[in-house]
């Protein structure tokens, strides 16, 4: 596992310091895939980092297995640093280096014999379904191809922690997939701790178990990709799962947002919040995911006007939602 536990990073001193990272603190544990997400300018960069120790921390700890690594220096660090594999994007591959001599570079760089580094780029290269491009120099294989020999790189010197920093930005739909599919597939062999730092939310939604939002470098918002989807008052839940357009709900109906605020909402929902207010629900739009093993749903609905606010949302929290009404003459008849 990994613990960054309050870390801060400045530069410059006095008055003229910047802090880029404010007591940042995130638990990544074994067999867990955890995703970073942020505004361009809210640390994202800065936090991966100072997770692989490119960047020292100004304060704050880096633990890898309970061990500290800010506390290390020379040779003690560089022989730490092994327990953390990079993924960076683009894959950053030598390009006068072919796909298996790119994959034993850390290999030779730690003294591997030989032999133990044709095994274990053979081992890696079955691993990326790239066995048969082992010759290969980077122009020669396509931007999948090329993030996949990164990743096989990045697990050379067996990590229990892989940091993948926008591992999948600029990547077509097909190749993201496929990427992940690989990152959840090395989590589940090899039990790693793998932290995301990302700012696409589709990447987050498909492979994350837990997310947390950066923000003017402090993590403002975190947890369970299901615990978060099923929190109403989630900013982050918005942008995992934005809103849609929908239809016009009739003169004397008002649009309701609604939200699953519960692990378990029953498919015909529907039907019981329509009986339970003896009126017709219409469906004006829906966007419902399985997210882990939990159905996750941002939709809107349209209700009739004459209703109270409060018999609405009763009916609502019974079958597992949660909502506030949209129409601005639902607004002013409630103010009335």
């Amino acid at each position: 596992m990994i613990e960054i536990s309050a870390v801060s990073k400045s530069y410059g001193s006095g008055r003229s310091a910047v802090t880029v990272l404010d007591r940042v603190s995130l638990t990544v544990e074994r067999g867990e895939i955890a995703a970073v997400v942020g505004p361009s300018g809210a640390g994202k960069s800065t936090l991966a980092h100072c997770i692989n120790l490119l960047v020292t921390p100004t304060s704050g700890q880096i633990l890898v297995g309970g061990e500290d690594l800010t506390r290390l220096t020379g040779a003690a660090l560089r022989t730490a640093r092994r327990s953390i594999g990079t993924v960076f994007q683009g894959s950053s591959l030598l390009r006068r280096r072919t796909a298996a001599q790119n994959i034993a570079l850390p290999l030779e760089y730690f003294g591997v014999t030989r032999a133990g580094q044709r095994a274990r780029v053979g081992e890696l290269l079955d691993m990326v379904g790239l066995a048969d491009r082992a010759d290969a120099y980077p122009s020669e294989l396509s931007g999948g191809q090329r993030q996949r020999i990164g990743i096989a790189r990045a697990l050379a010197l067996r990590p229990s922690v892989l940091l993948a920093d926008e591992a999948t930005s600029g990547l077509d739909p097909a190749t993201t997939a496929s990427i992940l599919g690989l990152f959840k597939r090395i989590r589940d062999e090899f039990d790693l701790s793998i932290v995301l730092i990302t700012h696409e939310m589709d990447v987050v939604r498909e492979t994350a178990d837990t997310v947390a939002r950066l923000e003017g470098g402090r993590i403002v918002e975190a947890g369970s990709i299901a615990e978060v989807l099923t929190n109403p008052g989630s900013s982050l839940a918005r942008e995992l799962i934005p809103d849609r357009a929908h239809l016009a709900p009739a003169a004397d109906e008002t649009a309701w947002e609604l939200v699953y605020s519960s692990a378990q909402v029953r498919s015909d929902w529907l039907l019981d919040v329509s009986d339970a207010l003896n009126t017709r629900v219409g469906l004006l739009s829906a966007t419902i995911e399985q997210v882990d093993g939990t159905g996750v749903g941002r939709l809107v609905v349209s209700i009739d006007s004459g209703l109270a606010d409060a018999a609405v949302r009763d009916a609502l929290s019974k079958a597992g939602l949660s909502g506030n009404p949209l129409g601005a003459h639902k607004r002013e008849r409630s103010a009335a």
